[in-house]
């Protein structure tokens, strides 16, 4: 089959995809991995063939429009507003982009929050198209909250009853609003197709396969879901086999065996300098040895010229984090599906330090299921709250008997040969249909 995947976001977005599309290319199909150019040699590297899409994903997220979105994608309208202000040129030149790089697809593999699009290809190409992500989005369930929507303190909480939950969804499904006049517009005079509205886009997206990337031991598929939603466990894309780590991280590692990692990937807050500043005092007032890891720009300013730092905390722009994890005795990160997919994979005791979108409800994942400490607010996060949960990832033995029970279990799972199975099953019904 040619496939073709479209993907957009973050590295914690687009590499689990890129891992499903190397799946898929060595299952013996064709595959063409349409992305920002961040991403084009991390596609190219395993095999598959790669179609720029616009937009860089380490500039914007590194800037402060990322923290704008991130901080109102909680609410529809206030989404709306930075849409309609900020990204509807970008949306234009992406459904432009989406679409070329789709014209002779086989099959095609959409990013869930290209809403809308994944439909439209369906209804347009006649090819059976998939929505495809590495967290829950899309069904309402009484099961938990849309980890997207409401009230980030009640989500990494874990205290919301049946209505609420299915509640947050219900309003969730609002921000399909958004992008639709453009979205429209693209259907009309692009592809053809007749205007739908919002809520039909919602309807019908409900109805195409979905292919869930992470564990159902970490998560479990609801009992209200459709059979047509596929949890089949992480997409996790390895390391490069050649990386060999710097002279310098090699002689910290063998004068403090077994530090903690702390670093936020792509997350960046209002302030990144007080961030670091507030990281590094809670790492001193226990003494821990560390590995501070700056990602795209939440501790940007992590360094030994702008923050004094000991011997015993080492500063890093970026380091495969399945390669350090093995290495290290706890880790504190943002709360993304990648990194905590990584951390409970290892077998490592780990806290979610949660800016929004889906880290809330990752974080109490990993506390629920013994694994870590429970999630802290970024927003509100003090230098004692930090050193007490950091303390306690080290010190409780319960903690690395949780992990080492949760890891056991994934290193069992295949998320990416399971996704390959179930498309290649799907297509070969021919079950699908779209258009209506």
């Amino acid at each position: 089959m040619r496939c073709t995947i479209l993907a957009i976001g973050s590295r914690g977005d687009v590499h689990p995809l890129i891992a499903l599309g190397a799946g898929l290319h060595t299952a013996g199909h064709t595959v063409c991995v349409a992305s920002h150019a961040d991403f084009e040699a991390d596609v190219r590297a395993r095999g598959m063939a790669f179609h720029p899409l616009t937009g860089n994903a380490a500039r914007f997220f590194s800037g402060p429009a990322a923290t704008i979105m991130r901080d109102r994608t909680r609410n529809a309208r206030e989404f709306s507003g930075f849409f309609d202000n900020y990204l509807d040129l970008f949306f234009q030149q992406l459904l432009a982009g989406c679409w070329e790089a789709s014209q002779d697809a086989e099959v095609i593999l959409c990013w869930s929050w290209l809403s809308g699009i994944g439909l439209a290809l369906a209804e347009r190409l006649r090819v059976p198209v998939f929505q495809v992500a590495s967290y829950p989005v899309d069904f309402p369930t009484t099961a938990f909250p849309n980890p997207f929507h409401g009230d980030l303190a009640a989500s990494a909480a874990g205290v919301t009853t049946a209505a609420e939950n299915l509640d947050t969804w219900l309003q969730f499904s609002e921000t399909a609003q958004v992008g639709h006049a453009t979205r429209q517009q693209w259907r009309q005079e692009v592809l053809g197709l007749a205007p739908r509205t919002w809520q039909e886009e919602v309807a019908l997206t409900q109805q195409m396969p979905h292919l869930f990337g992470y564990s159902p031991a970490v998560l479990p598929k609801p009992a209200d879901w459709p059979a047509w939603a596929y949890v089949t466990g992480y997409w996790s894309l390895a390391a490069p086999q050649d990386y060999a780590p710097t002279e310098e991280i090699s002689a910290f590692l063998a004068a403090h065996p077994r530090p903690v990692a702390l670093g936020f990937s792509s997350q960046v807050g209002r302030n990144s300098q007080q961030l670091t500043e507030l990281a590094v005092a809670a790492l001193v007032q226990l003494r821990q040895p560390a590995i501070l890891i700056a990602g795209f720009g939440g501790l940007k300013s992590a360094g030994r010229g702008a923050v004094t730092l000991p011997e015993y905390i080492l500063p890093v722009r970026s380091i495969p984090y399945d390669w350090l994890l093995p290495r290290v005795a706890a880790m504190v990160h943002q709360g993304g599906a990648g990194s905590v997919a990584l951390a409970l994979a290892a077998g490592v005791p780990s806290l979610a330090v949660a800016f929004g979108y889906d880290q809330a409800m990752w974080g109490q994942r990993i506390a629920a299921l013994g694994a870590g400490a429970p999630p802290l607010a970024a927003a509100t996060l003090t230098a004692e709250q930090l050193a007490a949960a950091i303390r306690r990832l080290v010190e409780d033995d319960a903690f690395r008997r949780g992990a080492a029970r949760i890891s056991t279990i994934l290193q069992q799972e295949d998320g990416v040969a399971n996704a390959v199975r179930v498309v290649e099953e799907v297509v070969a019904r021919q079950s699908i249909s779209f258009a209506v």
